[in-house]
């Protein structure tokens, strides 16, 4: 979980290196924060539906 973040970081870090200042690097570097925040949400939804994480619960109760 930490390389995504630390992916991402360096991701838009070199995309706000880049391209040059102005509304397109505000534009592209909120659109990589969104689809960061976007995967980061269905890796943790994802992995709260797994079928593992299903039968620890039943097997505690």
């Amino acid at each position: 979980m930490d390389f995504v973040f630390w992916n991402l970081s360096r991701i838009s870090y070199l995309a706000f290196r880049i391209l040059p200042l102005g509304w397109v690097n505000y534009y592209v570097f909120w659109n990589f924060m969104f689809s960061g925040l976007v995967i980061v949400l269905v890796y943790v939804f994802y992995d709260r539906d797994s079928p593992c994480q299903r039968q620890e619960d039943l097997r505690i109760v």
